[in-house]
């Protein structure tokens, strides 16, 4: 799995997408995800393309400001959008995440 982020000067250093590359990198490599922190009205979104499987996730604003440390919450909301990824084996995929994260912790 490859994070990135979209954000804005107020969420940039609020937005750890680097936490997640380095515990989840061994995980399929064909899903990106983006964690999106900007004031724009972006919706949650996931497709699928020839470079693979894509989940834009939109996170809450004015909690992302409020908090210097937003991990659980974007761990929170890949989590809770990861079944948007409905034609791969979601379940599967959560189960790894959550044990990777745990083993990192």
């Amino acid at each position: 799995m490859k994070f990135n982020r979209r954000v804005d000067l107020d969420t940039l250093p609020k937005v750890d997408a680097s936490y997640f590359n380095k515990r989840l990198e061994h995980l399929r490599e064909d899903v990106y995800v983006t964690f999106v922190a900007t004031k724009s009205q972006d919706e949650d979104d996931a497709w699928k393309d020839e470079i693979g499987s894509h989940l834009y996730i939109v996170l809450p604003y004015d909690r992302v400001v409020d908090s210097d440390n937003n991990v659980e919450l974007m761990k929170e909301y890949l989590l809770n959008r990861l079944a948007s990824l409905n034609w791969l084996d979601y379940q599967s995929l959560e189960r790894e995440i959550l044990h990777s994260l745990s083993a990192a912790a």
